[in-house]
């Protein structure tokens, strides 16, 4: 019965022109969400890659997972994509050239 009168009461509020109070989830400045460790390989490669931004010198597994919301749960995941990443890094070459170099057989 009460949600009755009180919707009432709403809408007698209302159909008089008064303004309704509405509720929203406020976000402090500084208090950010941990973002979920994404599901895909290509994703979680790309979050383990954006930690490395910016860092300076090593970045230890751990360190990365304190950045998602899932903490250490994510860790052994975290160094799989590592150990995924690491044969890529020693293939790839900013000027483009296979690992072994240009080599001359004259």
């Amino acid at each position: 019965m009460r949600r009755n009168s009180s919707s009432r009461a709403r809408l007698k509020a209302l159909s008089r022109g008064a303004p309704e109070q509405i509720e929203a989830d406020l976000e402090i400045a500084g208090e950010t969400k941990k973002p979920s460790f994404p599901l895909l390989p290509a994703a979680r490669a790309a979050a383990v890659m954006a930690a490395f931004l910016g860092a300076e010198g090593a970045v230890p597994p751990a360190a990365i997972a304190q950045r998602f919301k899932q903490g250490r749960q994510v860790q052994p995941a975290i160094e799989r994509t590592l150990r995924a990443l690491a044969p890529e890094s020693r293939r790839s070459r900013p000027w483009g050239l296979p690992l072994g170099g240009i080599t001359s057989r004259f």
